[in-house]
């Protein structure tokens, strides 16, 4: 879109637009004197005219963004970026790249050869700005005579439109299946791209879907092969791709040249520099000068194996713009030439459908990698799509790796790109490689991790799932709890509360065993210690013939918990008997004390304990006989799920208002779901158990994978009654 602004700019129009972040682009536009402005509103429609003005958009806005259905209710002229850059190219000799993958780094290879060679009248828009050619457009595209290098997108069609001088197709890759029917209807954008060439095409003819295409069309124009078989035109051999900076030579008319690429490893790269040179050669540069300026002039465009340093330079960071699996092997293949400790990569999906249509490819483009962190999807406007979500990649790399655990990277699920950070700071060290992998917004992350320091976590097992999970600190010291910045949380036995996959970076406090403690403070009232057990104080309420909470019967936890979450059945819950709290606030050290009223429980929750430090209660019962509460036990355990054998936390999901959240889950078909070492128990859709293995990763998608389920079914959003501790 940038490139587009520059060129309509030098063809004399006046050029407006906006997007949802400031960039380097836009401060390169607005110095060329293109407004531009930060955010998209529908009060970008003032000051138009559907006579003189047309509106441009990028695929990746939605058609229901708000911008776009204001434009079209006033009638104005809407068009596709490809279109109007096809429809502006039309009376220039056009070089128009394309393919699956490669077509950027091809570009701009080819217009950096260019404009090494002194080409006349050379102009460029591609989607990517290099060293050699810091913005993603240049030159004179407005003059009669320019040639134009622009790289032809594919993914929503307008690549037909386009009627190229010259076409250059690097790889023929099914993708895009948000856009296309099938496999066939993406092959045709490719097919009618070539009948409407006019005088080369070049292809790699390594590529049977390009070969096959290429093969197809009849049209009477010269037709250019490049690749390492042996009866292409300009035959390829990989000298040496095991380094940093590969060889490659090109065989031509009995003419043999060798060509080096510095730092820009893999034999992806090889490719795309002879797919350069070969149309440089249809241009009319010697085959000599372009080996020579291929070696001198090219350079990566941004996100492609971009390196990156850390302050300290304690660890190694990669940028790279993969996000289809053939991009990604290549990438990995790269990034294992770097000497490192481990390989951690961060891939940010790029669209539900993209995820989706290969979720089974994804782990074995990562094998190489030590670690594969998996935030969510970058949606570029789409929909979520069941099956396409960060959840469901994670239970494929999951499956990936417990068939092959020698070889499959380790999977870790990240519900934000903060908390990717946050995991980082727990596990990078010294001489790691971090890959940053994807086309969305991943790049956000570079300068935090630019800054990251590490820091040394306890990995420690909290709750009954029975998996680990890193946090800064686990504590029994209330002092030093208190003295400790945030964040921090308190937890009892923690039977609802699990520590997420990417870590806690705050303190833990686990209220030491002085806090364990039942009093009789009058015939009918106790005063209960937080950390008392739920067990304990139930059995001595029988033993004492203290009646009034047996509908607790099976609730696990601690007393603290059970207040915290106002635990309880539709019978009751554990508020109802309390007289008063007794708590500290961690921010200051101060106790105090909480009447009933004070604490405003409701259900499942006590607003008035959220950020305080429970220390005991007192609640007031009724007499009875031991007899009588244990036949009351017996009533409430059978009412109850019997969670006995399992490694479980109970309910996962509150009950909406209007349903319960157990039969939501049977009816989405989620009894029996599995990730890794988690599972939705047959027996109850609101209940996960854990087997020994499991990951807070697997239970964290699995959790998500069920609210997915049922979003899907009932279109009714469950809110999650377990407690993940996370860095937000």
């Amino acid at each position: 879109m940038a490139g587009l602004a520059y060129i309509l700019h030098r063809f004399g129009w006046i050029v407006s637009g906006c997007d949802s972040q400031i960039n380097a682009n836009i401060r390169w536009l607005e110095e060329l004197g293109v407004a531009v402005s930060i955010g998209h509103s529908a009060t970008h429609i003032e000051g138009f005219d559907p006579a003189t003005d047309i509106v441009i958009y990028t695929p990746a806005v939605s058609e229901e963004s708000e911008e776009l259905l204001a434009f079209k209710q006033m009638g104005l002229p809407i068009y596709r970026r490809g279109r109007v850059l096809a429809e502006l190219s039309k009376h220039r000799k056009l070089v128009a790249v394309c393919g699956s993958h490669g077509k950027t780094t091809t570009a701009t290879y080819l217009a950096a050869l260019l404009q090494a060679a002194n080409y006349p009248s050379l102009a460029w828009c591609i989607g990517g700005s290099s060293h050699t050619l810091p913005h993603p457009a240049g030159g004179t595209p407005e003059k009669l005579d320019a040639l134009i290098i622009t790289e032809a997108d594919e993914s929503d069609g307008t690549l037909a439109e386009y009627s190229p001088h010259t076409i250059v197709i690097t790889n023929v890759d099914l993708d895009h299946i948000d856009h296309f029917a099938d496999e066939a209807a993406f092959e045709s954008v490719f097919a009618k791209a070539l009948c409407a060439t006019k005088c080369h095409i070049v292809y790699n003819a390594d590529d049977s879907r390009a070969s096959k295409i290429v093969a197809e069309c009849k049209c009477l124009i010269n037709k250019i092969s490049y690749g390492t078989n042996p009866s292409a035109n300009f035959e390829l051999e990989i000298v040496d791709s095991d380094t940093v900076s590969p060889v490659g030579r090109i065989n031509h008319q009995a003419l043999a040249f060798n060509f080096a690429l510095k730092n820009m490893p893999g034999k992806h790269n090889l490719y795309n520099a002879t797919a350069a040179i070969s149309a440089a050669v249809a241009l009319g540069v010697p085959l000599a000068k372009a080996i020579e300026l291929i070696s001198n002039s090219a350079s990566l465009p941004a996100r492609r194996f971009e390196n990156f340093e850390h302050r300290s330079n304690l660890f190694k960071i990669i940028s790279d713009y993969a996000h289809h699996p053939e991009e990604i092997k290549a990438l990995i293949s790269a990034a294992k030439l770097v000497q490192a400790r481990r390989i951690v990569a961060v891939f940010q999906p790029h669209r539900y459908s993209r995820t989706k249509n290969f979720i089974k490819e994804f782990p074995a483009a990562f094998v190489g990698c030590d670690e594969v962190i998996i935030p969510p999807v970058y949606s570029a406007s789409e929909p979520p799509i069941a099956g396409g979500t960060s959840a469901s990649l994670y239970a494929s790399f999951r499956r990936a790796k417990q068939l092959d655990p020698a070889t499959a990277p380790e999977p870790i699920y990240a519900t934000t790109l903060n908390s990717v950070l946050s995991y980082l700071r727990f596990t990078v060290r010294k001489d790691d490689l971090v890959l940053l992998v994807g086309a969305g917004d991943i790049i956000n992350l570079l300068p935090e991790l630019q800054r990251l320091e590490p820091i040394e976590g306890e990995l420690v097992q909290i709750g009954s799932f029975g998996t680990r999970g890193y946090v800064k600190r686990l504590t029994e010291d209330l002092d030093e709890f208190i003295n400790a910045p945030a964040p921090k949380r308190v937890v009892g036995h923690g039977t609802n509360l699990f520590i997420s996959g990417t870590g806690y970076e705050g303190v833990i406090l686990r209220l030491p065993k002085d806090y364990s403690f039942i009093k009789q403070i009058s015939p009918v009232q106790l005063e209960v210690g937080a950390a008392t057990p739920a067990a304990a104080l139930l059995k001595y309420c029988k033993d004492n013939g203290l009646s009034g909470i047996e509908f607790m019967a099976g609730i696990p936890g601690n007393v603290g918990g059970w207040l915290a979450m106002n635990a309880g059945t539709r019978q009751g819950a554990i508020c109802d008997a309390v007289k008063n709290v007794k708590a500290i606030d961690p921010a200051t050290g101060e106790q105090c004390e909480l009447s009933v009223t004070d604490l405003n429980a409701g259900y499942h929750c006590c607003p008035a304990l959220a950020n305080k430090i429970v220390l005991s209660c007192v609640i007031e019962l009724k007499p009875s006989t031991p007899k009588e509460i244990e036949a009351s036990f017996i009533q409430a355990k059978s009412k109850r799920f019997n969670f006995s054998g399992l490694r479980t936390e109970g309910s996962v999901f509150r009950n909406p208002s209007n349903s319960v959240a157990g039969k939501l889950s049977d009816e989405a078909g989620c009894k029996g779901m599995r990730i890794g070492g988690a599972r939705v128990i047959e027996q109850h859709g609101n209940i996960i158990a854990t087997e020994e293995g499991a990951t807070p990763s697997d239970v964290a998608a699995l959790v998500e994978s069920v609210r997915e389920a049922v979003f899907e079914k009932h279109n009714v959003l469950l809110d999650r009654e377990i407690v993940m501790l996370e860095t937000i």
